[in-house]
């Protein structure tokens, strides 16, 4: 009985393996293209996994964006199944999006979140015109988030505005500490993704540029 104990234990510790068909990965810039694109790759390990009930991993490593675009994602990402999250680094509207989906929050040895302030910019007339209607508007999509990540932390919305007005960090263990996640876990990467190479353009100032990335998550 105790060697079983003992070899349960082990097991139990053992890292948990993301392969081709067990996640999805958020990187980069929280935008309309980005989500649309994550959507597609949910859509489609959705499918792969047919009836069985696997959960599928959303591997973040994102300083934010967006915030109705990573709205208009959680609208969808609800709709998957035993989806949760991993979070390497979740910043701004991506620890938004850790915080708004109802399933298990992974943290790795290394995570990092952070919440602040919204911030943004719009034009129009003044004094009673389009200014002050998007104004209106985009006030109550940001209460809404903050909100929401108010309500999965546990706290009240005071309490989070006053911790995110000049930026709120949590690093590593806190993350369960603080309830921005519920474990830290380990992963790692099937031999197939470790060994896959993909190439990503970028556009920058002087033109797009090339460079190539792992599939593997954990790499990048």
């Amino acid at each position: 009985m105790l060697l079983s104990l003992i070899f349960s234990l082990l097991a139990a510790q053992e890292p948990t393996l993301l392969t081709t068909k067990n996640y999805c990965t958020l990187a980069g810039e929280v935008n309309s293209e980005s989500m649309q694109e994550l959507k597609f790759c949910l859509i489609d390990q959705d499918l792969t996994r047919g009836k069985k009930t696997y959960p599928i991993y959303l591997v973040v490593d994102s300083g934010g964006g967006e915030i109705y675009s990573g709205l208009r994602f959680i609208e969808f990402a609800k709709t998957i199944k035993n989806l949760e999250t991993v979070t390497i680094f979740a910043a701004s509207m991506a620890a938004g999006i850790v915080e708004a989906l109802p399933g298990k929050r992974h943290a790795t040895e290394n995570a990092i979140f952070m919440f602040h302030r919204a911030k943004g910019s719009f034009r129009g007339q003044f004094e009673d015109g389009e200014v002050e209607q998007q104004l209106a508007m985009w006030k109550q999509v940001v209460r809404k988030m903050e909100q929401m990540n108010a309500d999965r932390i546990g706290i009240s919305l005071a309490v989070y505005k006053n911790k995110v007005i000049n930026e709120w960090w949590i690093y590593w263990k806190d993350s369960v500490k603080q309830k921005v996640s519920d474990k830290m876990s380990d992963f790692e990467c099937s031999n197939v993704l470790l060994q896959e190479r993909r190439t990503v353009s970028i556009e920058t100032f002087f033109g797009p540029v090339e460079f190539e990335e792992s599939a593997c998550p954990l790499v990048n």
